[in-house]
């Protein structure tokens, strides 16, 4: 608790002057970024804790071969929300994943929890064609459309459209060159050569939404 305190007192005076903060100490913005997230998402900061001072207690050897078996259990997971996971995510389902790791001493375990969370608090974005392949993987919160948490369906059918769109307007788009993927409070829609570049955001699914009623 008294971690929870220190922690949500660094965040209130980061909050008050983020640039300066920024500036003050440029070594914790990943820190932050992982905060941010995680509040957006609802995730108790004491995971973030208990995942930083067990980490903190390995030697170096030991931290790199966690980062190995982190990187080696994404590439060979069944799931795409773990083997395509965004780098906006990576760093919270990494804290998630070390938290249930070290409290309980089971990868497995850890594994399906991390899974779980992301299946239930992300939607994956597939292509038309018979591959069916992930072409992105966005959070659910940042495509609601309201305050009411379910809104995020509406969000996802109106990218589908964009999606579909896209590809129609533009014949040498495949599914196989689109991509769709988040930075920061925005949803980024781009072919590989970057010629097609599109963005949304939650104000503007809210406007498209309400002018779909």
């Amino acid at each position: 608790p008294d971690d929870t305190t220190a922690l949500n007192k660094l965040r209130t005076m980061r909050n008050t002057d983020p640039d300066l903060f920024a500036a003050l100490y440029p070594d914790k913005a990943d820190l932050f970024l992982t905060m941010d997230m995680m509040d957006k998402q609802g995730i108790d900061p004491q995971i973030l804790i208990d995942a930083d001072r067990s980490r903190r207690s390995l030697t170096k050897e030991m931290q790199y071969e966690d980062d190995k078996a982190w990187a080696s259990l994404k590439n060979n997971s069944q799931s795409p929300e773990l083997s395509r996971i965004p780098a906006s995510l990576d760093a919270m389902a990494r804290k998630m994943y070390d938290s249930v790791k070290y409290r309980t001493g089971n990868s497995d375990m850890a594994m399906e929890q991390t899974d779980k969370f992301l299946k239930e608090s992300t939607v994956t974005f597939k292509g038309d064609d018979v591959d069916g392949d992930t072409i992105g993987i966005i959070p659910k919160n940042i495509l609601q459309v309201s305050d009411d948490p379910k809104s995020w369906e509406q969000g996802r059918d109106i990218l589908e459209e964009a999606r579909k769109g896209i590809i129609a307007a533009n014949p040498w788009v495949t599914n196989k060159q689109l991509t769709m993927y988040q930075q920061g409070d925005s949803i980024y829609m781009m072919d590989t050569t970057g010629t097609v570049r599109i963005r949304y955001d939650k104000e503007l699914l809210a406007r498209t939404y309400q002018e779909q009623q």
